[in-house]
């Protein structure tokens, strides 16, 4: 008899590299844990990540799916009114941010060319999602959105034994104009957007999208076309004691937020001869120099690299549902910023009344929703 396929998600394949007792605590399949507490880089990513998909697939004004987005989002936090008071001001200065974000990717969209700009990548799907049926819904929906069955783990087309079938949620498949190739779309946010490019060539989760992509459409994948937008806010230019604005090249923004810092402060008919001379050479440093708040980049992914990742991917598999697999922390400088660290610091004292404290009062059953798959998804 053919034993069902052990069903995974690569996020719980990542997690599980990290540190297992964090993936152990937080993995659906087994406590399935998230905090009480709203986290705001998740609020932050799934709200750029909604409003993009919004506006590429129907054409929605970012401010109107945003504010629908909020509305809901907002109407959850505030029924746990003993966190809402606590978070209140830092989903402020969320909102506030999410805002600016959308801008700048908005401003940076207008004026992107090249093989990989919008204008000249055709989309065919948004929003797919794969996996048993236990995972997703059934059907197509009006935004484009697709379901799709799980993938099995294969090699030279021959299935890895015992079968494991990958699930998930990928951003789009998109298809170059100019030569056809096929590209998966996928959207980030990030701290710095030179510092995650360097990055990407590691991302384990794309790659295992694009092979699942490849086998579900039936072609092959060439690769990942990332967009990256930067988590912050562009700094507007200080206004002088003689009443006008610094003409100072060290400032970390754009140039759309400078010039619409011009116009705010010298008025909306401002001649462009006067930006020039003002402000010509802070812009011309801006737009060559300035650290970049929205980026694409593609990554390429060969036929030789997916059939190594998929032998590994199904090893490793292999080890997380082994029972005999110990789930020991991964201690590294990274553990102050986890969810665990009191509980995991309880259990490395030895306190197991404190570390179940822990868990039921500051956690709770996790929510599967889009952002789920990857916190810095949008």
């Amino acid at each position: 008899m053919t034993p069902e396929p052990i069903v995974v998600h690569i996020s719980d394949v990542t997690s599980f590299k990290a540190c297992r007792r964090k993936y152990a605590w937080s993995s659906r399949y087994h406590d399935n844990l998230e905090p009480k507490r709203p986290y705001a880089p998740f609020f932050t990513g799934s709200a750029v990540h909604h409003v993009i998909e919004e506006l590429r697939s129907d054409g929605t004004a970012p401010l109107t799916s945003l504010a629908v987005y909020l509305r809901q989002q907002l109407v959850t936090m505030r029924g746990d009114k003993p966190m809402w008071l606590v978070e209140r001001p830092a989903i402020r200065q969320q909102v506030k941010l999410i805002r600016s974000m959308i801008e700048q990717y908005v401003a940076w969209t207008k004026g992107n060319r090249g093989p990989f700009a919008d204008i000249n990548m055709e989309s065919l799907a948004h929003e797919c999602t794969f996996g048993p049926p236990s995972d997703v819904s059934s059907g197509d929906n009006s935004r484009g959105e697709k379901d799709f069955p799980g993938v099995l783990l294969k090699v030279d087309g021959k299935v890895l034994w015992p079968p494991v079938m990958l699930a998930g949620k990928f951003d789009g498949l998109e298809r170059r104009k100019d030569d056809g190739s096929t590209w998966l779309a996928e959207y980030k946010t990030c701290r710095s957007v030179p510092e995650r490019a360097k990055l990407l060539q590691h991302d384990e989760q794309a790659t295992a999208y694009v092979y699942a992509a490849g086998q579900l459409m039936g072609e092959p994948v060439a690769g990942i076309v990332y967009t990256l937008i930067r988590k912050k806010i562009p700094a507007t230019p200080k206004i002088l004691k003689n009443g006008h604005l610094s003409s100072a090249v060290n400032i970390d923004t754009t140039v759309h937020e400078f010039r619409k810092s011009i116009k705010r402060h010298y008025g909306p008919q401002v001649s462009e001869s006067f930006v020039q001379k003002q402000f010509g050479e802070v812009l011309a440093n801006l737009a060559a120099f300035g650290e970049p708040f929205v980026a694409r980049v593609a990554i390429e992914r060969t036929q030789k690299q997916l059939d190594l990742f998929v032998k590994e991917l199904h090893q490793t598999v292999l080890e997380m549902y082994d029972p005999q697999t110990a789930m020991y922390a991964n201690r590294t400088w990274s553990c102050p910023g986890c969810w665990f660290r009191q509980p995991c610091l309880a259990r490395d004292a030895g306190d197991s009344m404190r570390e179940e404290l822990l868990l039921t009062s500051e956690f709770r059953p996790r929510q599967i929703i889009d952002y789920i798959e990857d916190p810095d998804k949008m």
